[in-house]
């Protein structure tokens, strides 16, 4: 990989990383100190909620797979976002589970370890 592709890869991770923190991590709850971000608040909204979710990890997709991942990582990645949509519309499970699956912080992680496997 050139150096220009290593920036363009590094650009793109930094990115990657701080839209899934916004999502999944963007608020801390006081007194417990747990982090929570937009996406599992947005879920507390019956459908619109979790569809909104899912659309926002598959944007996340799209940004990671035009690193030229392996469709392995893909499909993962799709994996974790399907089944955060499914578990997530089942009313107050769902919400519990959004609140602790934090699919785009996992997301970024397979994409990190594919990178840094490469390095």
């Amino acid at each position: 990989m050139s150096y220009k592709e290593q920036t363009n890869v590094a650009r793109e991770l930094y990115e990657l990383r701080r839209f899934a923190h916004l999502l999944d991590e963007a608020f801390r709850i006081p007194v417990i100190g747990y982090r929570v971000g937009l996406e599992p608040i947005l879920g507390l909204i019956p459908i619109v909620g979790d569809v909104s979710g899912f659309l926002v990890s598959g944007y996340l997709i799209f940004r990671a797979s035009r690193l030229g991942l392996p469709r392995e990582i893909i499909s993962r990645m799709v994996y974790n976002a399907v089944l955060d949509a499914v578990i997530g519309s089942i009313p107050i499970v769902g919400d519990l589970f959004d609140f602790f699956w934090k699919v785009n912080k996992r997301n970024v992680r397979l994409v990190e370890r594919h990178f840094a496997g490469r390095a």
